[in-house]
């Protein structure tokens, strides 16, 4: 939770000085902070399966395959945004400055 609410501090501080006009290059670590959150939750969270109570408990265990489903999800979508916001824009860029005469 701590963790999350740190990301998330980050994360609206960023949007502010944006909005404010203020040009943070922020986004990339702030996306990368969100996967490692995530990581870590999985890390965490992934042990509770072993624990006999917890295992017990079909209504704990339904949630647990849920949170790896949902976040899983998640998590591939925000490691998608980064490749595409971080290295393929940065290919595209490189790939059209090539072809590109001096004239125009």
């Amino acid at each position: 939770m701590f963790l999350n609410a740190f990301i998330h501090t980050v994360m609206y501080t960023y949007y502010a000085l944006t909005a404010a006009g203020v040009s943070y290059p922020a986004k990339p670590l702030i996306t990368l902070m969100q996967i490692v959150q995530f990581l870590a939750g999985f890390t965490v969270v992934f042990p509770y399966k072993d624990i006999a109570c917890f295992r017990a408990d079909q209504g704990k265990m339904i949630s647990w395959v849920f949170n790896y489903a949902y976040v899983g999800g998640v998590l591939l979508l925000f490691m998608h945004f980064f490749y595409q916001d971080n290295f393929q824009k940065k290919k595209k860029k490189a790939a059209g400055g090539k072809g590109k005469s001096k004239a125009s």
